[in-house]
Formats: C-alpha cells, sequence, structure tokens
C-alpha cells in the first residue's frame, strides 16, 4: 500500500514482485529482468503498490522517478505502449505461475523459475540462495536442494553455494 517513488528500469539484475500472507509466508507473483520496470501500478494510474519487491539476483538498473515517468508516459506514446505490453507480459507470466503451481512438480515449477531467471540477465549464473527461490516458489528449501541435486547430476545446472550457473 505503500506510495511508489521511483521506477526502477532493471539491466543486470532481477527482481521479485512478492506477495507475503500474515503468517509472513511468501510467493512470487512474477519475475522482472532486463526487459521490464518496477512500478507498474504507475502504468496502470495508481500511486500505490500492493506487493513488496525483493532483489532476486544483483545487478544494476536505472531509476527515474516516479513524477518524472508519469510525465513521460503522457508524453511519449512509445513509452506508454512498451509500459502497456510490460503489463500484459506480468499478466501473462502471474496466470502460468497460478497453473504451475496447482498441476506442476516442483521440478518442473524450478526449471521454468530458473529459465525465467536466465532470460532476465545477461549472464548464464544465478546468484540465489535454495531457501529464496524456495520462498518465491512456496515449497520447502529441502524441495529445491532435492530438485537442484538431479537437474546438476543430468548436466543441466552446477550449483555452488550461493550460484547457479545453467549448463544446458
Amino acid at each position: 500500500g505503500k506510495t511508489v517513488d521511483h521506477v526502477y528500469f532493471p539491466t543486470t539484475c532481477t527482481a521479485s514482485l512478492v506477495s507475503t500472507t500474515q503468517d509472513g509466508d511468501t510467493s512470487e507473483l512474477a519475475l522482472v529482468g532486463r526487459d521490464g520496470l518496477l512500478g507498474v501500478s504507475l502504468v496502470l494510474g495508481s500511486a500505490a503498490m500492493n506487493h513488496r519487491v525483493m532483489v532476486q539476483s544483483a545487478g544494476r538498473a536505472w531509476r527515474m522517478t516516479a513524477a518524472d515517468f508519469q510525465k513521460e508516459l503522457q508524453t511519449c506514446q512509445p513509452l506508454h505502449q512498451l509500459a502497456l505490453c510490460h503489463v500484459q507480459a506480468l499478466i501473462t507470466q502471474m496466470a502460468q505461475s497460478i497453473v504451475c503451481s496447482r498441476h506442476h512438480a516442483i521440478s518442473e515449477r524450478l526449471s521454468f523459475w530458473l529459465l525465467a531467471s536466465l532470460e532476465a540477465l545477461p549472464s548464464q549464473q544465478l546468484r540465489v540462495t535454495h531457501e529464496n527461490i524456495a520462498s518465491m516458489l512456496g515449497v520447502r528449501r529441502e524441495s529445491v536442494t532435492q530438485a537442484l541435486g538431479k537437474f546438476q547430476a543430468d548436466g543441466w545446472v552446477s550449483n555452488s553455494r550461493g550460484k547457479i550457473t545453467i549448463q544446458d
């Protein structure tokens, strides 16, 4: 419910839009990387955000004040169109996430998350812990560790403390 003061345009980082329950459990709503923006509520005409943003892979992002962004949305049609396309992409990602959480195994959900993260970054390496991934997927850390162990045994990833490198 806080007011958005700035919009961020990730270039070499990723961040998750996260919902938190009253008990403190979290689930990722969507992942934003170099092809998106953080502060999407401003695109839709609201100055407040109803979820948290959590950086998943550290890096760089461009920042713009909310006031400047809203002004540019009104005067720059290409920016407005791109921002609306990003909103559509987030809705699509959220819909896929809902379907996956109900119908797919943890290994399938983890695969999707890893590939989405990889697509959003300029490198093959993710700097993220099993605990953070588990929190985003709404599963136990041990389940993520087991699935990543299988992925590593199959040669798909190399996995070390706080780093996952996609091999295949």
